[in-house]
Parts: structure tokens; sequence; C-alpha cells
């Protein structure tokens, strides 16, 4: 049975912060995977909703996503979407969001350690039930990165503006047993 064990904790506990970089992942062996929990809000007010640029190693390069999106507010279908470039970590509520609420992503790193590309899936939702902007959005991202080093940093920034105060992302390092 698998062992999840916080590796770091990350958080906007007293104000805005531009980014959330985890710089301590032990590339020893001491775990198979990654988890990262995710709960995160934007100082922007350009929209609804926000992305997290979730980058490995400093790389801003070799990224491919796929992904499958709902906006379950309105009912309609489910949207897909092929192969993008961008380096999705999910999704963000913003200023213009129903006040204190948050984001919600997981993101899941199988054997991040190899010496291969990397594998990596992002199941994100964020909602809106602020006056005249409902919205809900449910999605899935299906990932790769090109890097062959082992994922030794994450950083985690908003597409626009910065986290806000009471954001936080948790790592988890999976060891099988």
């Amino acid at each position: 049975m698998p062992t999840y064990k916080l590796i770091q904790t990350l958080s906007a506990s007293s104000g805005n912060v531009a980014n959330f970089d985890f710089t301590s992942i032990p590339t020893d062996g001491t775990y198979n995977d990654l988890v990262l929990k995710i709960s995160t809000r934007s100082t922007t007010t350009g929209g609804n909703t926000d992305n997290i640029a979730m980058t490995f190693n400093g790389s801003t390069s070799g990224y491919n996503v796929c992904y499958l999106f709902h906006n379950g507010w309105t009912g309609g279908g489910f949207n897909a979407g092929g192969l993008d470039t961008n380096y999705h970590g999910g999704w963000i509520n913003t200023n213009l969001n129903t006040a204190n609420a948050f984001g919600l992503s997981t993101v899941y790193f199988p054997n991040y350690i190899s010496n291969s590309a990397k594998a990596y899936t992002v199941d994100s939702v964020q909602a809106n039930n602020a006056t005249g902007t409902n919205t809900q959005y449910n999605g899935m991202w299906s990932c790769a990165w090109s890097g062959t080093a082992p994922v030794n940093r994450i950083t985690l920034t908003p597409a626009s503006g910065s986290f806000t105060q009471y954001s936080v992302a948790s790592l988890y390092g999976i060891k099988s047993v």
C-alpha cells in the first residue's frame, strides 16, 4: 500500500505572493511518485478564471497538454482539446469570483526521478456563484514534459496577478511499501 509523506507546504499566510517554489524535492529514490494539492485564488480581476503556470526544474519549454473540461454551470457538454504547449497546473479563482472561494487542483507525478520524459495528470475545479457571473469549471489534463532530468523543483505561478492570502500548496512524496 502506498504511503504519503508531506515534503513541503507553501502558503500565502500573511499576504499575496508571486509564486510557490518547491525546491527541496528528494531525487535519491526516497519516493516513487509525487502528489501536489493546490488551493489558490488570484489577485487578477481580468476574468472569472485564471490558470496556474507550472514549471519543472526552471524549464519553460518541452510541455505538451491534452485536456477535457466541462462548464458545469450552463450544463453544456465536455470540451476536449488537442496537444498544446502550455504548462498547465489547474485553474484559480479570481477576485471577480465569490469572496473567499479558492480553485482546487491535484497534480500526480508518477516516476518523477526517471531519466526519461515525465508524464503527469492534473484534476482541477473552479467555481463562482457571484451575482451575474455564475461559472463552474471541472477539468482534467494529461500532460508530458520532455525533460529527462529528475524533477527537483516545481514552481507554481498565476498566469496573471499573484496568489492571494490563504492560498496554499502541499507537496507529498509517495513510496510503495
